[in-house]
C-alpha cells in the first residue's frame, strides 16, 4: 500500500477490505478488516487543523446581504423527472513569486515589488444523488456565455429532453442567473437560499476529487489539470461510492408520470 489505489486517490477501509478480497479469491471482506490493516500498516486518520476565523466576517456579510429563500412549483410535463445538484470547485496551482525586503541604515522598511500569481482550474460537477450518475467538466474560467454552454453540453450527454426532464439544484453565483440565460430544453434550475451549502449534495464531492492532490506539491497547472482530469474520470465509475456520499435520506426520488 505504499502506491495509490488504483483509482488514484487514497485508501480507505473499504477500498483495503475489497484489494484484500481480490488477493485472498474471496467474494467479500468486512470493511473492519480493511481498518485493522490499515492500522497495522501504522495509518491513522490525519484531520487537517481547522482555520481560524475572524468574528467578524458573519457579521459583515449578514449586513451586506440578506438571506432570503426562494419557493419553485414542481411540473409534471414529461415521463421522468431527475433531480441533480451542480457545483463548481476551484483549484489553483501558485508558481513561484519573490518578495524581498530589508532594513536599511534609517530603519525603515523599504517597499519592494512584488507580485502574486495564480493559475485557476475550475471543476464543475453535476450529480443525481438517486442514482450516484455524475457529469464531470474541467475547465479554466467561468462565465454566464460559459456556463450557457455547458448546460447545453450537459443537457446534450444527460438525454435532457421531451422526455426525461432534469431538476438543477445550483447556488447562486453570478453567472448561474437566469437573466439572459438560454436554458436548455429539459432542464430547470431550482436556486438555494443564500450561504446554506450544506443543502447541496455535490459539496460532497470534493474530498473525493481532492485525494489525489492531499499533501502534495503540483508544479504547473497542466501537471494539476491531468491529475484531475484522471480522477474526474475515475469517480465517474463510482456510482455507489457517489450515492452513498450524494444521497440524502430528503432528496427526491426519481419521479415517472402516470
Amino acid at each position: 500500500m505504499k502506491e495509490p489505489p488504483d483509482d488514484g486517490g487514497l485508501w480507505t477501509s473499504a477500498k483495503v477490505a475489497a484489494f484484500i478480497a481480490r488477493e485472498l479469491g474471496l467474494e467479500r471482506v468486512a470493511v473492519q478488516r480493511g481498518w485493522e490493516a490499515l492500522k497495522a500498516c501504522g495509518m491513522s486518520i490525519q484531520t487537517p487543523r481547522p482555520k481560524i476565523r475572524s468574528p467578524l466576517r458573519p457579521k459583515r456579510r449578514l449586513r451586506s446581504k440578506k438571506a432570503v429563500g426562494r419557493r419553485h412549483r414542481g411540473s409534471r410535463e414529461t415521463s421522468r423527472t431527475v433531480g441533480r445538484g451542480l457545483r463548481e470547485r476551484r483549484a489553483s496551482a501558485r508558481p513561484e513569486a519573490g518578495y524581498a525586503a530589508s532594513l536599511g541604515a534609517d530603519r525603515r522598511t523599504p517597499i519592494a515589488p512584488g507580485h502574486h500569481r495564480f493559475d485557476w482550474l475550475y471543476v464543475t460537477a453535476f450529480v443525481s444523488p438517486a442514482s450516484g450518475e455524475t457529469f464531470w467538466y474541467v475547465h479554466d474560467g467561468v462565465s454566464k456565455p460559459f456556463f450557457e454552454a455547458l448546460l447545453r453540453t450537459f443537457a446534450r450527454e444527460a438525454g435532457a429532453g421531451l422526455h426525461r426532464t432534469i431538476i438543477l439544484v445550483l447556488d447562486n453565483a453570478g453567472w448561474h442567473g437566469e437573466a439572459g440565460l438560454n436554458i436548455p430544453e429539459g432542464v430547470r434550475l431550482v436556486f438555494l437560499p443564500p450561504y446554506t451549502p450544506e443543502l447541496q449534495p455535490a459539496e460532497t464531492l470534493w474530498a473525493l476529487v481532492d485525494e489525489p492532490i492531499v499533501n502534495k506539491h503540483v508544479e504547473t497547472i497542466h501537471e494539476l489539470d491531468e491529475i484531475i482530469g484522471k480522477r474526474c474520470g475515475a469517480l465517474a465509475n463510482e456510482r455507489d461510492a457517489i450515492k452513498s456520499r450524494a444521497g440524502f435520506h430528503w432528496w427526491p426520488k426519481i419521479a415517472n408520470a402516470n
